[in-house]
């Protein structure tokens, strides 16, 4: 058996005491945090890394960080915990177990069966030194991140001598990339820089592998605080040095970001760099630059990550050689993709929180599979001028809106700054948005557009817009002989003349039986009031008070209004104005 005892200061951290027992259940996760000083969230996540781990190699790599070390001392204790755990795997129960004293900053290490082989007293050190910088500076998860990755190029038998030295003598701060192991790719997103919370890694993390496999193709994130020499040349030493992209070319594209300088290089290869020729990689910088202007970095890694995947489909599709970008002069919407469908709710303008719009595209893409048409909202920060209309149309071709061969859809396009609006109509949707319900939809959402309301004005927009469709597949179609709003109104006056009616006749016989109680008479003159010589009329006028006119409409073959749609020569219907 192999030992190694270590004190090493500088892995010292301000960490709460907790009274926790060592080793008080009858099993143990692979990483065991008993001092709890870690988030669970990261507690799990290197849990499942060891686990897989060991799974794979057949060596069991258990971590325990503990707050209580026994007399018998921190080697002792580690050893004890091997064997009561049942840590080892195979025959000789082989294993490589690490304990650290978190109080302290002491950790011990020891080898067991045929990892004896493996891990040598080398490999202790070189294991030491991968985890020691990240820990010391409160990066946990980056630290043991690292520890593992190590282990894993041991096991699988890479020359350990080479990373090493790479490790050393990188032109790049080797401080900034403890969590990376030459030759072993690392997780799509590596944020050294902080610029993400653990949740927001997480879930970065979970789509960017999901799009990658699905793909063939990698889309990596790197931020680092700081980066010795040219950064683009530092990406692409990066992109071949840890082994990123996929088959044989390598395909794959990674985004790094350098924190001091506050630049980006943004490298693809493979496939990835056939998808991004003749400007198409410009679209990807368009897309997530505005939202790292801003510091909402996930927001920008995330359209980083949409937008290439978009790019780099539509281009394995052949969808490029159908689009013709150099004499395209209509409006440009950044970050989209000519001939590629983005969300069914796009906010450049930013009018809308990443939550407001993911419940909004929620809604409209229930209601798209539901009915066979789309229901989009697009806003903009400014059109450049032009109608409203017209941009709205040209979006609507451009961007492959539109579902079936007539293209049904409804979008709407609203610029900031020229608060101009106009929503269009296309295939079906000209059939169930008739000119009246289109003018009852504007009704709606357009007050509350002009009071700024904006999620509460697009919600409004798509609801009207699902309650018109469901009446039309009833073959329903809201217009001016249909109105359920109207019909609602009316079914209020019959309901109040049902109750109002039956009260009157009870009013009317309740008023009868009255009159029939009473026993004085009602005198039909007055000559108890005259006096006996009667009276004498001195004089007399004539005094005009009001008088009662009615009125009558005269009806007119006219005068039932027109229904339908109108549609322009490109097929499409719909309004447009300021708000």
């Amino acid at each position: 058996m192999k030992r190694k005892w270590i004190v090493f200061w500088p892995m010292v951290v301000m960490l709460l005491s907790l009274s926790i027992p060592a080793f008080a259940a009858p099993s143990a996760p692979m990483f065991w945090d008993i001092a709890g000083v870690m988030d669970e969230a990261d507690t799990e996540i290197l849990n499942q890394r060891a686990e897989a781990l060991s799974e794979t190699y057949g060596c069991g790599l258990p971590i325990l960080l503990v707050d209580e070390v026994s007399e018998d001392g921190l080697m002792a204790d580690a050893e004890n915990a091997f064997y009561d755990y049942a840590y080892g795997y195979g025959q000789t129960e082989s294993g490589l177990l690490m304990m650290i004293a978190v109080h302290t900053g002491d950790y011990a290490l020891i080898s067991l069966g045929a990892a004896e082989e493996v891990f040598t007293e080398e490999s202790f050190d070189n294991l030491g030194y991968v985890l020691v910088e990240p820990y010391s500076n409160d990066d946990l998860l980056g630290a043991f991140t690292a520890y593992y990755d190590l282990c894993a190029a041991y096991l699988s038998g890479l020359d350990v001598d080479a990373i090493m030295e790479n490790l050393f003598a990188s032109n790049i701060h080797t401080d900034e990339i403890f969590g990376m192991i030459e030759g072993v790719k690392p997780n799509f997103i590596m944020d050294y820089a902080g610029f993400l919370t653990t949740e927001e890694a997480e879930a970065l993390e979970g789509i960017a592998q999901s799009l990658s496999v699905q793909n063939g193709v990698d889309v990596a994130i790197l931020t680092l605080s700081s980066i010795n020499g040219d950064l683009y040349p530092s990406a692409v030493h990066i992109y071949e040095t840890y082994s990123y992209g996929q088959g044989d070319d390598k395909n794959g594209a990674l985004l790094v970001i350098d924190e001091s300088t506050w630049s980006y290089a943004f490298i693809c290869h493979g496939t990835a760099k056939s998808a991004m020729l003749d400007g198409r990689q410009a679209l990807v910088e368009d897309a997530f630059l505005p939202y790292l202007i801003e510091d909402e970095y996930v927001n920008g890694f995330r359209a980083y990550m949409d937008t290439f995947i978009e790019i780099h489909t539509f281009w394995a599709e052949g969808g490029f050689e159908t689009v013709d970008m150099a004499v395209d002069t209509t409006i440009t919407v950044p970050g989209l993709i000519p001939g590629v469908k983005p969300n069914y709710v796009t906010d450049q303008a930013g009018l809308l929180t990443v939550a407001e719009i993911a419940a909004l595209n929620a809604k409209a893409s229930i209601l798209a599979a539901t009915y066979g048409c789309d229901v989009a909202i697009i806003t903009v920060a400014d059109m450049g001028g032009g109608s409203a209309f017209t941009h709205a149309m040209d979006i609507f071709d451009k961007y492959a809106y539109g579902q079936g061969e007539d293209k049904s859809g409804i979008l709407l396009l609203l610029s900031d700054a020229d608060r101009d609006f106009a929503f269009v109509c296309h295939g079906y949707a000209n059939t169930a948005f008739t000119d009246y319900g289109q003018a009852k939809i504007e009704d709606a959402f357009l007050p509350m557009l002009g009071r700024n309301a904006y999620n509460q004005a697009f919600e409004t927009f798509i609801d009207k817009c699902g309650e018109y469709l469901k009446y039309a597949s009833e073959g329903r179609i809201v217009d001016v002989n249909f109105d359920p709003e109207e019909e609602a109104t009316i079914t209020i006056v019959l309901a109040a003349f049902a109750v109002a009616i039956p009260l009157l006749v009870a009013f009317c016989i309740c008023s009868a039986w009255k009159r029939q109680m009473k026993t004085a008479v009602k005198q039909t003159t007055a000559n108890a009031y005259i006096p006996a010589g009667g009276f004498a009329l001195t004089g007399q006028s004539d005094m005009f008070l009001y008088k009662t006119e009615t009125r009558r409409k005269i009806e007119t073959s006219s005068s039932s209004g027109r229904g339908g749609t109108s549609t322009n020569s490109r097929g499409f219907s719909g309004r447009s104005g300021k708000y």
